[in-house]
């Protein structure tokens, strides 16, 4: 029993030390109460779909390497994202084992139930599933590469115009970011 009791102190112990506060609201976080879990899923979710856009034709702001990607059966040149799409796809289950385990305890008294027993497999189910996106997400990032110049002048060239005719002139977020891709770019 002692063996177990250090195991559970070890972990509160690691969970204090990763409670830290997230960032700064919209821009990178939040200090309040929140389940980290969800929120790295929710995150994780965002990046698989932002680098899924940037990785399209489209966009072409990255090319994943081979050692990450699929061919198109249609177009043998193409390079699909496919880790970063299940990444985004992944989150969907991860989501319904949290309602699986709201739905359990919805309703239950303050006592320890039965019902309980039900919570393990969405609980465990969840977190491998986070870790391999994880895992998933860091492989991917590591084997790409990204088009800064192609970034540069797709920015450049939608704002640009609009700024110059004052058509955004209270968007002073992307007002900066052209300029300073203009003094980067010269």
């Amino acid at each position: 029993m002692g063996q177990l009791e250090r195991d559970a102190g070890r972990y509160n112990d690691c969970r204090e030390r990763l409670n830290f506060c997230l960032g700064a609201c919209v821009l990178a976080g939040t200090g309040l109460p929140i389940d980290r879990f969800m929120t790295t899923t929710i995150h994780l979710s965002r990046l698989g779909e932002e680098w899924v856009l940037w990785a399209s034709e489209e966009f072409g702001f990255m090319t994943p390497s081979d050692s990450v990607s699929t061919e198109s059966s249609i177009m043998p040149q193409k390079k699909n994202p496919d880790l970063m799409e299940l990444v985004r796809g992944k989150s969907a289950r991860v989501i319904g084992d949290l309602v699986t385990v709201l739905t359990l305890c919805k309703g239950l008294p303050l006592a320890y139930n039965r019902d309980f027993q039900e919570d393990k497999e969405p609980m465990f189910d969840s977190t491998k599933t986070i870790m391999g996106m994880i895992d998933v997400s860091a492989e991917f990032a590591q084997n790409v590469t990204f088009n800064q110049e192609r970034k540069i002048q797709l920015i450049s060239s939608v704002h640009t115009d609009q700024l110059d005719r004052n058509v955004l002139p209270s968007n002073l977020a992307t007002a900066y970011w052209v300029n300073k891709l203009k003094i980067t770019n010269t």
